[in-house]
């Protein structure tokens, strides 16, 4: 299993806010998948998406015209990342106009946290969870949202249950997450992650796709610390 991380320089053709800043990259990767065949399928399946990204960097609350800047995009799929050093660089929309595409693995080395740098999003019919959900229940929401996923990629059995020893909300308040033309309400979180095999599996794993839903929408895109 192999972490693949894109690092995309983009000169900004548009001013934009912070709020906004996700959906346009979201965009932007949706509609270059969409330019081949076999992408514009995996897009418009209702299956797991094998990417997310996070924001601009550097990180402002406005984004201005005439400036370049940088983000990521993690993925569990060679073939994803292979499409998208084919021609991403080249990529120009109203918003983006982009430079270069660089690509990394992620090493793969003890990780003793992970910690959120957006919103982690669990989508329902009720809103905000922390109104109908127990803490032990939103716990497994965001592990199965994992192990699901990596069944899925991986295409192996892996045991239930948690992989981290304690989880930390970031937040006081629920955070305001854009998608689309809605506010949904998320909450940063920190995870000190077990060090046996299944779980380490699983923290390498998540840092290319997350456990939150609306990964492909930025959510959830995690920042992680290695044990030494």
């Amino acid at each position: 299993m192999k972490i693949y991380e894109l690092k995309i320089r983009t000169f900004l053709l548009e001013d934009i806010d912070s709020s906004d800043s996700l959906g346009f990259i979201a965009k932007a990767i949706i509609s270059y998948l969409s330019e081949n065949e076999k992408f514009l399928d995996m897009h418009k399946a209702k299956n797991y998406k094998s990417y997310c990204h996070d924001n601009l960097y550097p990180i402002k609350k406005f984004y201005k015209k005439n400036m370049v800047y940088q983000y990521r995009i993690r993925s569990v799929d060679e073939e994803f990342v292979n499409y998208m050093l084919n021609g991403f660089s080249e990529y120009k929309d109203k918003v983006f106009k982009n430079l270069t595409v660089d690509v990394r693995i992620i090493p793969k080395s003890p990780i003793s946290k992970l910690f959120t740098l957006n919103p982690i999003i669990i989508k329902n019919d009720f809103g905000y969870w922390k109104d109908n959900l127990t803490l032990e229940e939103f716990e497994k929401r965001i592990t199965d949202n994992l192990i699901k996923k990596y069944k899925f990629f991986i295409d192996e059995n892996i045991e239930e249950g948690k992989f981290y020893t304690s989880l930390k909300f970031l937040n006081e308040g629920p955070i305001a997450f854009k998608f689309k033309n809605i506010k949904l309400l998320g909450d940063k979180l920190e995870l000190e992650i077990n060090m046996d095999k299944r779980s380490q599996d699983l923290a390498y794993f998540a840092l290319g796709v997350t456990f939150s839903e609306n990964a492909a929408y930025g959510a959830g895109f995690l920042g992680y610390k290695y044990l030494i």
